[in-house]
């Protein structure tokens, strides 16, 4: 029995930053020095910025005057003076002084404009004039640009052009490969840029998602904290580190992590967020609670964003147990989006884990619709994988899940969907314990993913390894089916079909009908197993249930595929 977040239970669930690791941190690109940019030491700031429009104004046709006036702009935060002044830059191109261009790439990069960064760059790299240290810094650039727009494959193509010997490429490089999901070269790669540039936090950082990634959790922790020692406001690197602790349950150590982070940052209130959830985690939903209030209380929510303001009210209300059930969860989530205008994706991923039933999947897809107006579809796999589930399109669904795993392999819903999908759906059990121990290394340690682990393993006929993996039933009630099915695959059919029997029936008597048929429909796929010959009216039940509720749909198709292998037929009633 695999159970999944399509059962219909209670979301008890607050929403915050530390559900998983961050995404890594951006690689470390060092500040771009040319004489058209360098400042006289010791010279007052607003003295710089005052002699570079002179310059500017003194030889208008001098791009080094104009990119050292971008330069300047920016600094002071002039964000359109500084864009015009690199866009003249750029429209000169003037290949002779790649010095300039490099620094109006630079200003028109970090104020967003990235079309112009890249043509500004291409010109560098095209002109035949472009000294060496120039064209590495131009591939740099376009490789950190591409890397920052999902175009992985482009920027390792402008890195392999760039000097093996050269550390900063090496670190992007290793940015670039934790990205793409390829861990033990990112290790590689990494180890090696940090003998160049030892103690950069960005490198650790990326270094310590890496090795978390494949379970090296003491080498992790060991990176995740040099990395948050050498820059202790950062957020990425501290909730980083904070995630990690709390994965391992060290809760003390990561609530006093991130509320040092929150005392740096008193305006961020997604970080009193997290530490809510870190207490609640803790196993105190009152201390939880109290946190949260406190902050709506408080005057920083005032100036916090809709967005912000909505993920607190849901929280509270969450908290407080207001909502007794997933659908409850799905009608206060999609109020709570609709009060932001859809900006929170934070409450897009808890409103798709509540959304169990396909009577809810007009709402959901016109939810999905406008929150694709508003953000990438990356962010938004876990909606996407569960829209797809619910319109019976499973190898859609699988896809996302997958994606969603690649993208977030810390997200314990993301493993879940993809190892219920693989091996209910796909029957690709040996993917799905894979994926599933890939999790649970990383430090995924719900009773749920393991059983889907579990079973994903039974089936793949590896029972020493799933018994080890198989929560207790105490922790998991639903892990007493797959013990069943354990039982059955020993040779014990009679026992085993018992189990089932016992845990439909404890979940029936408190009310769970649709989990208690969901497990008693497990149970024929058990039968199918052992040989038996199937009624044929069972099936037809399970077919018409089949036919409106994708739960039983993925069953009812896994059974067919069992019996289609083991030749088993279903046994017509007299």
């Amino acid at each position: 029995m695999t159970t999944t977040i399509h059962d219909d239970r209670p979301v008890d669930l607050v929403t915050s930053l530390t559900g998983c690791i961050a995404v890594p941190p951006g690689p470390r690109m060092p500040t771009l020095d040319s004489e058209a940019a360098a400042e006289d030491e010791g010279q007052e700031a607003t003295g710089a910025l005052a002699q570079a429009r002179i310059l500017a104004d003194k030889h208008p046709d001098s791009v080094a005057a104009l990119a050292r006036l971008a330069r300047c702009e920016l600094d002071f935060e002039h964000r359109v003076s500084a864009i015009n002044a690199a866009s003249a830059v750029v429209a000169r191109q003037d290949a002779s002084d790649s010095a300039a261009l490099l620094v109006a790439a630079q200003v028109l990069a970090a104020v967003g404009d990235t079309g112009s960064a890249e043509q500004a760059l291409s010109v560098v790299l095209e002109s035949n004039s472009t000294g060496e240290g120039a064209r590495c810094a131009a591939l740099m650039m376009s490789a950190d640009i591409a890397a920052r727009h999902g175009h992985l494959d482009t920027a390792m193509t402008y890195l392999e052009e760039v000097d093996d010997n050269h550390h900063e490429a090496r670190a992007l490089e290793g940015a670039i490969l934790v990205c793409q999901g390829r861990y033990h070269d990112a290790i590689r790669v990494l180890r090696t840029a940090l003998r160049d540039i030892p103690d950069t936090p960005q490198v650790l950082g990326n270094l310590g998602f890496a090795y978390a990634a494949v379970g090296s959790v003491r080498k992790s922790t060991r990176a995740m904290r040099a990395a948050a020692s050498l820059a202790p406001t950062d957020r990425t690197m501290v909730m980083n580190l904070a995630a990690l602790l709390l994965s391992q349950d060290e809760t003390a150590e990561a609530l006093s992590v991130v509320d040092r982070l929150a005392s740096a940052h008193p305006d961020d209130v997604r970080l009193e967020f997290a530490a809510a959830e870190i207490v609640h985690a803790s196993g105190d939903r009152v201390g939880a609670l109290r946190r949260l209030r406190q902050l709506k209380a408080s005057g920083r929510m005032k100036t916090a964003s809709p967005e912000r303001q909505a993920e607190l009210d849901l929280d509270i209300l969450l908290l407080s147990g207001q909502a007794k059930t997933s659908a409850a969860v799905f009608t206060h989530a999609v109020e709570a989006l609709k009060s932001c205008d859809y900006r929170s994706e934070t409450i897009a991923r808890m409103l798709a884990s509540a959304a169990h039933s396909t009577a809810v999947l007009p709402e959901l897809e016109a939810v999905y619709a406008e929150l694709s107006e508003r953000h990438s579809r990356e962010t938004l796999l876990a909606v996407e994988a569960q829209v797809a589930f619910l319109r019976f399109e499973f190898d859609r669904s699988l896809t996302a899940a997958m994606e969603w795993t690649r993208h977030e392999p810390f997200s314990l819903d993301a493993h879940i969907s993809a190892t219920y999908l693989l091996s209910m759906h796909a029957g690709d059990y040996r993917t799905a314990a894979r994926v599933g121990q890939d999790g649970i290394r990383r430090g995924l340690r719900s009773p749920v993913l393991r059983c889907n682990v579990a079973f994903a393993l039974v089936m793949s006929s590896d029972l020493d390894e799933a018994v080890r993996v198989l929560p207790d039933a105490s922790e998991l009630e639903l892990a007493l089916a797959t013990a069943g099915l354990i039982e059955v695959i020993r040779g014990n059919a009679d026992q085993g079909i018992k189990m089932y029997d016992d845990c439909a029936q404890s979940t029936r008597s408190r009310g769970e009908h649709d989990l208690a048929d969901l497990v008693e429909s497990h149970r024929l796929l058990v039968e199918v197993m052992a040989g038996h010959a199937i009624p044929a009216e069972r099936m037809a039940r399970l077919a018409a249930r089949s036919s409106s509720d994708p739960r039983f749909r993925v069953i009812h198709d896994t059974i067919e595929r069992e019996k289609s292998r083991t030749g088993a037929t279903a046994q017509t009633p007299s």
